[in-house]
């Protein structure tokens, strides 16, 4: 389980202190909603960041981080720090999470016929990888 630190940031504590001012229930609620369409229309929101999560989305993770990182030109340890502190997680650990679920779907779906074939259309290395 993550902490909402990892999740979201430094702007936990932002919205930590909020919620914990807000008198009541409605008052929390009400902080929620003004932080998260805040946060919805960042305009400092880096582009890089929002282009390498389509990407990863887009590919289901499947597209190499260093590939994509040369895409939007930033070095790949660059990318990885401008992502987790604005996401939380590394770009690697996001492309892991959306492999697993595109693995995990085909799987439920019954599409491929065994796992070795799962991992290599979802873009393992090999079974032993997934």
């Amino acid at each position: 389980m993550w902490s909402l630190e990892d999740v979201v940031g430094q702007r936990a504590h932002e919205l930590a202190d909020r919620l914990a001012g807000a008198p009541d229930l409605a008052g929390r609620v009400r902080v929620l909603d003004t932080v998260l369409a805040r946060w919805a229309v960042d305009e400092g929101y880096p582009e890089n960041v929002d282009a390498v999560w389509r990407r990863l989305a887009g590919s289901a993770g499947r597209v190499p981080v260093t590939r994509i990182a040369t895409e939007v030109g930033l070095g790949r340890r660059h990318l990885g720090q401008l992502f987790r502190a604005e996401l939380g997680l590394t770009p690697k650990t996001v492309a892991r999470i959306l492999r697993f679920g595109l693995a995990r779907g085909c799987l439920r779906s019954g599409r491929t016929a065994s796992l070795a074939q799962t991992a290599a259309d979802c873009g393992y290395f090999d079974q032993a990888h997934l």
